[in-house]
């Protein structure tokens, strides 16, 4: 699951046909227009824009964060960030904690050059509503008293994601990505292991993922893991 990308959660402008993405005003107590911009969870940095002004050109993104998220297959974009903020750099791997960028007015704002965070999510490079995908975790988020946007909830902190080997004579697990590095456990077929990270990186035409196998943080090729469900 994906959450919000900033602290305070107030949505002044939501999806619709005319504008394909949500904006989220900012809040004196959590960071005032200036507020830390956090990754939504676990992936990676496919395309940065900084070094712009506020403009009153419209359609202008200004600065802005392309992040992937592997596991949910989804593009979260945001912007109009504070020039020069930008924290993150290309293929950087990214988690929920990570602070990307901070909030600011580059790009077009409208005429009063207002502060917020314009947020698109792309699903197969298409724009879909960010609150069908984004969810507020009680655990980090705040919720506006003004905001009557629908919202979905992170009830549980505690939610994992897991795979299952899904091959008939099990996988060798390695301490890092790559068949360069020694096999360090076999993992037999039909065990479940905690998903950390989906597609961590690609090594020897494959794609390997980051798992906790038995308490130790090891990585196997996932052509043939089978995803679970939280």
């Amino acid at each position: 699951m994906l959450r919000f990308p900033l602290i305070f959660v107030g949505i002044t402008q939501k999806y619709s046909k005319f504008h394909t993405a949500i904006d989220m005003g900012w809040n004196n107590s959590y960071g005032g227009k200036n507020a830390n911009i956090y990754a939504s969870g676990n992936g990676y940095v496919t395309k940065i824009v900084n070094g712009k002004n506020n403009t009153l050109i419209p359609n202008q993104s200004g600065n802005y964060i392309d992040i992937y998220y592997p596991l949910e297959n989804l593009t979260v974009r945001v912007c109009h960030l504070l020039k020069n903020s930008i924290k993150v750099k290309i293929n950087e791997k990214v988690t929920k904690d990570s602070i990307i960028a901070k909030m600011g007015n580059s790009g077009y704002c409208g005429l009063n050059k207002a502060y917020h965070t314009h947020v698109i999510v792309f699903k197969d490079n298409r724009r879909v509503d960010p609150l069908e995908y984004l969810y507020f975790d009680y655990d980090f988020n705040i919720l506006a008293k003004s905001n009557t946007a629908k919202i979905k909830y992170i009830e549980n902190k505690n939610i994992k994601s897991y795979i299952m080997i899904n091959t008939k004579n099990g996988v060798w697990c390695r301490k890092g990505a790559g068949f360069n590095n020694k096999k360090y456990k076999a993992i037999p077929n039909g065990t479940k292991c905690e998903l950390i990270t989906k597609n961590y990186a690609f090594k020897n035409n494959y794609w390997w993922d980051l798992i906790n196998y038995n308490g130790e943080l090891v990585y196997v090729p996932n052509k043939w893991n089978k995803y679970l469900q939280n």
